[in-house]
């Protein structure tokens, strides 16, 4: 669909693209480099790779994604992150190229932003979720007016909850969450953007599943878990017999296949390891073989901590000998 070169003849690409309702349409983040340094754009392409066009090009933006189209494909949801360190849910009238801001927050870290944007099947609001002030992987859903305007929070538990999808008639909110322990697929009842009961378990055991569109037919599609399948498991060893005296155990629930390169602390009463902030974001760069959050657990108390640096990516924690701090 897009034919940029090689690699040698430049380093641009297309990232994360989206269909149009109708099929016949992909919108994409392109990465402008090398010609114009750090610069992410919107585009939009027919699917035989005619009538390229530009929709968003502006220097204010670090990142642009496309998360959701209107259903008569007249508009497109995207996220977005400024250079004066904001997160900002943008909307796009493709006809006119025309944006609007709906939504915009404080740039406190990047589990914060909007990740999952989902237009009800009615275009008449934006479900979307983003992180917890202070739980780095932890998100709660939200919703507004299709306009923008008023945010409502719809959920505020201390797990990890994001938006999957709208029920085909738009009176249930669909999202994943691992408020059981695992991720599971959930629904909320909804009433004219406003939630209208509690939330519902609808399968177990999905794993943090990402949406993948619904068909007409109200079918969901959907893409298979995207950890790199790495967990921290914790066994009791006899070295002298060569054996184990007690099966390798999983010691971090919760986040199966996101975490990674443990370490005990000189006592043995902490584990520092490495994890994912966003699990319910795909995963894009070196954070995913190695990290971006910092996680110490009390194995006494069963307490975990995150701490977030601010790094794109790092890893391999290693206590200092005092075993107060680490590196």
């Amino acid at each position: 669909v897009t034919n940029k070169g090689s690699w040698e003849d430049s380093s641009a690409n297309a990232e994360n693209s989206i269909w149009s309702p109708d099929g016949s349409q992909l919108a994409f983040t392109w990465w402008a480099e090398p010609a114009n340094p750090g610069l992410y754009e919107l585009w939009l392409v027919n699917v035989d790779g005619s009538s390229p066009r530009q929709l968003v090009s502006d220097e204010r933006y670090t990142w642009i994604e496309p998360k959701s189209w209107s259903s008569d494909g007249s508009s497109i949801i995207a996220a977005a992150s400024t250079k004066d360190k904001q997160h900002e849910i943008v909307s796009l009238a493709i006809k006119y190229n025309y944006s609007t801001v709906l939504f915009e927050s404080p740039m406190k870290h990047w589990s914060v932003a909007p990740v999952n944007i989902e237009y009800s099947p009615d275009d008449g609001f934006i479900a979307f979720d983003r992180g917890q002030d202070g739980a780095f992987s932890c998100h709660d859903l939200y919703i507004m007016n299709a306009s923008g305007g008023e945010v409502k929070q719809l959920t505020t538990h201390p797990a990890d909850d994001y938006v999957f999808s709208w029920s085909l008639d738009g009176n249930f909110l669909l999202f994943i969450s691992n408020r059981t322990g695992s991720y599971c697929l959930w629904t909320l009842p909804m009433n004219n953007g406003n939630a209208s009961g509690d939330p519902l378990l609808l399968t177990q055991n999905t794993g943090p599943i990402g949406s993948r569109g619904r068909g007409d037919d109200g079918k969901l599609f959907y893409r298979p878990s995207f950890g790199i399948g790495t967990d921290v498991y914790v066994a009791s060893l006899e070295p002298e017999a060569g054996k184990e005296r007690i099966q390798p155990a999983k010691i971090i629930r919760g986040v199966e296949g996101f975490t990674r390169l443990p370490d005990f602390s000189p006592d043995g009463r902490f584990l520092a390891f490495m994890s994912y902030k966003n699990y319910s974001f795909p995963n894009r760069s070196a954070a995913s073989f190695w990290g971006n959050l910092l996680c110490i657990k009390d194995l006494e108390t069963g307490e975990t901590k995150e701490l977030d640096p601010g790094f794109n990516n790092f890893g391999h924690p290693r206590w200092f000998i005092s075993g107060q701090a680490v590196i």
